[in-house]
């Protein structure tokens, strides 16, 4: 499933289309929940994105990491929650560029999903740039590993 958030003067669900990469007036989240390969293809060919960049869309239990590319950064991250009593890792691959953040995950991840519900603070994030919805939905994920062993 894709969703797009954008924010030009209100914020808004959006189609996926061309235009987000190139609205300099707007910054949008695009969120992915265990995309299938035609959603993927999609991401990759309106988004440019690298073939090895495709790759980490794909389950597969990446070590977390940086990459830098022309055009935009790839980090991927996890997030844990307990399952049956065992501490499972949530995989998070996200794409930064000037103006949007792609997220893909192949979970339901709380905290990912507490951002795009809080509208205020979701507002602000992408009124001050991609980069600060990456910190926040990394600080939030990050947050959550203490109340997830601590239970």
């Amino acid at each position: 499933m894709i969703e797009v958030i954008s924010l030009d003067k209100t914020l808004k669900k959006r189609a996926l289309d061309k235009s987000i990469v190139s609205d300099k007036n707007s910054t949008s989240w695009i969120d992915l929940t265990s995309p299938t390969r035609e959603e993927l293809k999609q991401i990759q060919q309106i988004f440019s994105l690298h073939k090895t960049t495709a790759e980490d869309f794909f389950p597969s239990r990446t070590r977390p990491k940086i990459e830098q590319f022309a055009n935009y950064n790839v980090i991927v991250f996890y997030g844990i929650k307990i399952e049956n009593e065992k501490i499972i890792p949530e995989e998070i691959v996200t794409v930064v560029a000037k103006n949007y953040v792609i997220t893909s995950r192949h979970t339901k991840v709380e905290s990912i999903d507490k951002i795009k519900e809080d509208k205020e603070r979701l507002t602000e994030l992408l009124k001050q740039g991609p980069e600060f919805l990456l910190h926040a939905l990394m600080e939030r994920t990050i947050e959550n590993y203490f109340q997830t062993i601590e239970t």
